[in-house]
């Protein structure tokens, strides 16, 4: 699989044009990664988020911004313009860096130390530099310097687009994880880290070509493509990862819509693609209550 190394970065989708599935699979047809969930009397909108993003993103589809212009509430992962930074620098402190004397050398392996090590040589980095540091902010740092490479920036990022509306409009906005949850999602596990960043490195030469594949993916709204691209599991490690990165979080994440459906609350919820296509995602989860009709676009 190559979309491991995008693991961190979170990547997902929307497109520039609309039409409604004609099938009953949720996951089947349209064009966009974009769904209508509604019950008897109320309807929320989910939206899959790409953190880095290019201009040319915008504006989106005419049925995407209607849906945010006639939402209240906006939902996300993170509210990243709401962060204790004190908060979180001690949490990154904690969980990002070696503390205890220490440091990366003692627990990356010799292939890993040397795939790092000619990495950042083609950067112009040493990687004495980053030796305080834990294997999943190293492999983060890289997937996001990789991403902007291939011309995908944060500034462009779908979060950050409608926190930004969001906060211009004066909507509510409501988080469905905290920061310090993600970050020990993300960094918790060392093991996992360790091979994670062994893998981000030996495929790190396929970025581009991963982030075309994910993009055709995204024009196109094939779920099970990206279903297949995001989660398929080629070691152990991945297979652990990706049960932290969905698995649990999914269920919570559907709890959390299916209590806005039944405060009659007029959401727009922007979460990652992956937690939507995947087999026991979002949507399924919501299909198989038979208590919602669910539109893609």
């Amino acid at each position: 699989m190559k979309i491991r190394n995008l693991f961190l970065i979170v990547i997902v989708l929307i497109v520039l044009v609309s039409c409604k599935s004609d099938t009953n699979d949720p996951l089947a047809g349209g064009e966009m990664m974009f769904w209508k969930v509604s019950d008897d009397d109320s309807s929320v909108y989910l939206l899959g988020s790409m953190h880095f993003g290019k201009a040319d993103f915008y504006p989106m589809a005419k049925v995407v911004e209607d849906a945010y212009r006639n939402c209240d509430l906006l939902g996300v992962e993170i509210n990243i313009f709401d962060i204790d930074t004190e908060a979180l620098q001690r949490s990154m402190m904690q969980n990002m860096s070696y503390n205890d004397g220490t440091n990366l050398l003692d627990h990356i392996s010799p292939e890993t130390t040397e795939l790092l090590t000619s990495y950042l040589q083609t950067k112009g980095m040493d990687i004495a530099s980053f030796q305080t540091m834990k294997p999943g902010i190293i492999t983060s740092s890289i997937s996001a310097m990789e991403a902007q490479k291939a011309g995908l920036i944060p500034e462009h990022g779908i979060d950050m687009h409608f926190l930004s509306k969001a906060n211009q409009d004066g909507k509510q906005i409501v988080e469905f994880e905290s920061i310090d949850s993600q970050i020990e999602m993300l960094f918790g596990d060392e093991e996992i880290a360790e091979g994670l960043l062994y893998s981000t490195l030996k495929e790190v030469k396929d970025f581009k070509a991963v982030l075309d594949s994910l993009a055709t993916i995204w024009q196109t709204g094939d779920a099970y493509a990206m279903n297949k691209m995001l989660t398929t599991a080629e070691t152990e490690e991945e297979a652990k990862y990706m049960e932290n990165l969905f698995g649990e979080r999914d269920m919570k994440m559907t709890e959390k819509i299916e209590a806005m459906l039944a405060e009659n609350k007029a959401a727009f919820i922007i979460l990652g693609a992956g937690h939507y296509v995947n087999e026991n995602g979002i949507i399924n989860r919501l299909a198989e209550t038979n208590k919602y009709e669910i539109i893609k676009y």
